[in-house]
Order: structure tokens, then C-alpha cells, then sequence
């Protein structure tokens, strides 16, 4: 027996020391339960040795999202599997925004000051993790002292502009009380368009891939979705499986199941690489034309052309939410998101490396070449009085692990050091609104 029990541990020993080496540190049931979650979907709930066990964002294009007719999409209340779990505001829920804690529908309070965040996926990260830290804080800044602080999401993963400045006319136009809008983009604005929307014959401010939400017949792709959709379904059963006892307290079980995973999670990228092209192809001869999915066209020059085109239109939108929060007495506070592949923004970790940096990703162009044109438009957004603050280089003295993936997202620390900048920010700032 104690042979059997020695060999067992030394096995498990050997399985630690491998996902030791696949994830790049050290890892717990904790942190490997939280990995798995992040597939089933389980949402934000814990934290974990500084690990957020917030969901993962996937490649996904239309699953659980529901077409909008303002906004492009909205997540679909009817689909999602944990939009409705205790806790969520069905209120909100409805209206397409998942894990609000409180109906941001809900009049305002004297005492109370609803600050609204809106961008793409990592306004919506942060929003639901920190929210309450955002709320803590806030209360320290001289005008909120002694107000209860409401945050509410308006944010979703791939957003990008104008569906920030849809989202908040068509909430304030339904009566929703704002008092302070953080918006916090960039990223998307200049990684999306061409990557999800142009390369595809589709107008580059459209909505990310909105060819292929609105694609209806080709027997060929709708063959490559129903197999995307039947990759991702048993990912997340096989992370349920695992996660079920004894096999969520064995690295030998963890071990094996991220093989499976790494492995699944190529075919899948291998089939959305596949859908990418035969989507490309469908533009290049019988979809060609379709305006529904294409919209009008447009030509650039050049690369630089097109992302200076694609920061203008950022900028403009921003001008325009100034304009709008000014003219209801909110104030506006404009964030671009730090991101990895911005040059000399941080020294990246091993575990970084391994894990949130790819050479051949397909947005990291988008990132290198984009926010120098963000970052400049950005101070031509301060001079004009627009409260913008660019937090690309907040990170560039941390030597710790921030990043988790190798698009653009944060891990709990990450989002707790955004929150101090946000405040930070809001301290320096004046009450109200600068815009004229």
C-alpha cells in the first residue's frame, strides 16, 4: 500500500512539474479550477493567489450574441448560460448587458453617484472585477465623499466605436441616470477593423465581423460554424468533466486535460483560420455585392493611411460623448487601455512570454502601428479640453505578471492597478465637464 501511495505521489510530483512548465509557473487546484472555469463560463467570482478566475475571452463571433438593431449586438439573455445566475440584475440582463449587480435602470439616489464604464472587452473585465475596488476608492475623491457609488456596464467583449457613443445615447435616451462615464478603449479600434471587418469586403466601422453575424446561407460556411461551435462546446465539457471530483484535485487529471485542451484549442484555430479564408474567398467572388454584410466599400492608400483613418474616427467618437455627457451635466473621462504590443510599455515576464505574447497574432499589427496614431490624437483630445489620459505605460515599471492572454486582457492585478490610474485620474481632474 505504501508502495502504491509513493508511486501515486511521485507521479503527481511529475505532473506538477509539467504544468509547472506549460503554464510557466507555479500552479494550484485553485488556479487550474480557475482555468477551467474561465471554458465553462462560469463568470468572475473568486481570487485566488492573485488570480482572477474571470472568464476567458474566445474568438467568438456570434455565439451567445444576439444582432441589435442600434448597437450591432448585444449578449443574448436567452443563450448565455449564466447571464441569469443569482446575483446578475435580470433588468440589465435583458437589455443585453450581463453581470450587473444592480439595475442600472433603478432611479438615482441623492446620496448616490452612478459612474457608467463603457469600452470592449476590457472595460467589461473591469467593470465586473473591480468594481467594487473602483467604488472604495471613488469615496476618497474630494466631490464623492460620503455618496454611495452604483457602477453599472455598459461595456462588452469586442466593442469598439461607435458602439460606445450608441450604447450611451440609446441608455441616457431610455432615461438611465449617469453621472460619471469612464470610457476605456483603443485597442479594438485599431486591431479589429481591419483584422475582423476589412480583409472580409466589410465597411471597417461596422461591427467586429459583421459578416459573418449576418452570413445566412452559404452551405459552406455555415458548415465551418457549426464546426467552430461544436470545437468550443467540447472544450467546455471536457473543463466540466475535469472539474468534477477527484480529477479537479490531481495535477496527473489537470495534466492531462490541458494536453487535450492545447490541442483542441489548435483545431479550433486551425478551423476559425479556415472560416477566415473561405470568408475572404466568398468576398472575392458570389457574396461579393452583398450590402447587408459588406456595407459600402472603401480603399486605403496605404497601412498608415488606413490607421490614421481608423484614429480619427476613434477621436471623433470620443469628441462626440464629450459633447453628449457635457450637455446632461456628466462628466466624461476618456482611458486608453494599456496593451503588450505597444513598444517598451512593459517588460514582459517569462511566464508573459509563454503565455501573452504571439508574433503571428493577428492583432498584434494592429496594436504597433494604431497607438501611435492613438496616442497622438489622444493629446489633440486633452488640448481641446476632452479629459482623455492615456494609461499605455502604466505597466512599464511593474516586473510582475499583468497580462493573461495574448490579445489584450489583464489579470487581477492588472485591473486593480487600471483602478488606482482610473481615480487617480479623477482626482486631477475638475468636477464636471472642460468641453465647451
Amino acid at each position: 500500500m505504501a508502495t502504491v501511495t509513493g508511486v501515486i505521489a511521485i507521479v503527481e510530483i511529475l505532473a506538477f512539474v509539467g504544468l509547472w512548465f506549460v503554464f510557466g509557473g507555479l500552479v494550484s487546484y485553485d488556479f487550474l479550477q480557475g482555468e477551467r472555469a474561465g471554458l465553462i463560463g462560469e463568470g468572475p467570482s473568486r481570487v485566488v493567489e492573485d488570480q482572477a478566475d474571470e472568464p476567458k475571452v474566445d474568438r467568438r463571433f456570434q455565439v451567445e450574441q444576439a444582432l441589435h438593431p442600434f448597437m450591432g449586438y448585444v449578449a443574448d439573455p436567452e443563450e448565455d448560460r449564466h447571464a441569469n445566475a443569482a446575483g446578475n440584475d435580470e433588468r440589465s440582463t435583458e437589455f443585453g448587458f450581463p453581470y450587473n449587480k444592480e439595475d442600472f435602470f433603478a432611479p438615482r439616489a441623492e446620496d448616490e453617484v452612478v459612474v457608467a464604464i463603457l469600452g470592449g472587452s476590457v472595460a467589461y473585465f473591469f467593470a465586473h472585477l473591480v468594481a467594487d475596488l473602483l467604488a472604495v476608492e471613488l469615496n476618497d475623491v474630494e466631490r464623492f465623499a460620503g455618496k454611495k457609488i452604483r457602477v453599472i456596464s455598459l461595456a462588452l467583449p469586442g466593442y469598439k466605436q461607435p458602439q460606445q457613443l450608441m450604447a450611451l445615447t440609446y441608455f441616457l435616451n431610455l432615461g438611465v441616470d449617469i453621472d460619471v462615464v469612464l470610457n476605456i478603449d483603443g485597442f479594438n479600434e485599431v486591431a479589429l477593423p481591419q483584422q475582423d471587418n476589412l480583409r472580409f469586403g466589410t465597411f471597417p466601422f461596422y461591427p467586429r465581423a459583421w459578416k459573418t453575424r449576418v452570413a445566412s446561407s452559404d452551405p459552406a460556411l455555415l458548415g465551418f460554424r457549426g464546426r467552430v461551435m461544436d470545437l468550443r462546446e467540447r472544450r467546455r465539457q471536457r473543463a466540466a468533466a475535469f472539474s468534477d471530483v477527484p480529477w479537479r484535485y490531481s495535477f496527473v487529471a489537470s495534466l492531462l486535460w490541458k494536453v487535450l485542451d492545447l490541442r483542441a484549442d489548435r483545431e479550433l484555430h486551425r478551423v476559425e483560420l479556415e472560416l477566415q479564408r473561405k470568408m475572404e474567398g466568398a468576398h472575392d467572388s458570389e457574396r461579393q455585392g452583398d450590402y447587408f454584410a459588406e456595407g459600402p466599400s472603401v480603399e486605403y492608400a496605404s497601412d498608415d493611411e488606413m490607421y490614421e483613418s481608423f484614429a480619427q474616427f476613434w477621436a471623433k467618437s470620443s469628441r462626440l460623448m464629450a459633447g453628449l455627457c457635457a450637455s446632461q451635466g456628466i462628466e466624461y473621462h476618456h482611458f486608453l487601455q494599456p496593451n503588450q504590443y505597444v513598444a517598451n510599455s512593459k517588460a514582459l515576464t517569462d511566464e508573459e512570454r509563454l503565455n501573452a505574447w504571439q508574433e503571428t497574432h493577428p492583432y498584434r499589427v494592429g496594436a504597433e502601428q494604431g497607438y501611435p496614431k492613438l496616442r497622438a490624437h489622444g493629446e489633440s483630445l486633452s488640448a481641446e479640453g476632452v479629459h482623455f489620459v492615456s494609461l499605455v505605460d502604466l505597466f512599464a515599471d511593474h516586473r510582475e505578471t499583468l497580462y493573461r492572454d495574448a490579445c489584450c486582457h489583464f489579470n487581477l492585478r492588472g485591473n486593480e492597478l487600471m483602478a488606482h490610474a482610473v481615480v487617480a485620474a479623477l482626482v486631477d481632474s475638475l468636477p464636471g465637464n472642460n468641453l465647451e
